[in-house]
């Protein structure tokens, strides 16, 4: 077992698409209070990365006011607690506008509906209310695209004789 929330920019840069869903249940409270807004931005971007064109993500993000009771449990946690500017609410925002999805839908918010009664009664134990389970779940996707390379214009000449069109050769896609 090994922590997603990587130590730095420079490994979640280098990581390489391999998955096509990734779900992220009922965690991002967790992850905020234990390594702040840039463990929170690192989950974002690793996840990103992690999916294949076209990928899937489905985040189901715990309200801030769920965070005040937990803060507490060590002086870390209030620390990273008091220092939040990226708040749950600016997740879908930040996903699509900085970490590059391409796509934002609301699945379905569990307590609500068919979906939710069935997620409850995988879920739900004596130890988990369902009522602290009544939030959305959204889909975020990934371009299908992949990134155009870019147009090599390669010069065939020598120092002698001047550069002319014929000289030129355009590769394209």
């Amino acid at each position: 077992m090994a922590n997603f929330i990587l130590s730095s920019d420079e490994f979640v840069n280098s990581q390489m698409p391999y998955f096509d869903t990734i779900l992220c249940l009922s965690v991002t409270k967790w992850v905020h209070l234990n390594w702040g807004d840039i463990g929170i931005r690192r989950l974002f971007r690793r996840t990103y990365k992690l999916l294949r064109p076209g990928g899937n993500f489905i985040l189901e993000a715990q309200p801030f006011q769920s965070y005040a009771r937990k803060k507490k449990n060590t002086e870390e946690l209030n620390e990273n607690y008091n220092c939040i500017e990226l708040f749950p609410e600016m997740f879908n925002e930040f996903l699509l506008k900085y970490v590059g999805f391409e796509t934002c839908q609301l699945i379905d918010t569990p307590a609500h509906s068919s979906l939710g009664k069935i997620l409850f009664q995988l879920i739900d134990t004596p130890a988990h209310s369902s009522l602290g389970f009544s939030r959305p779940i959204y889909l975020f996707t990934k371009s299908a695209r992949t990134e155009k390379q870019p147009k090599h214009v390669i010069y065939n000449f020598s120092s002698d004789s001047a550069c002319e069109d014929s000289d030129v050769e355009q590769v394209s896609d």
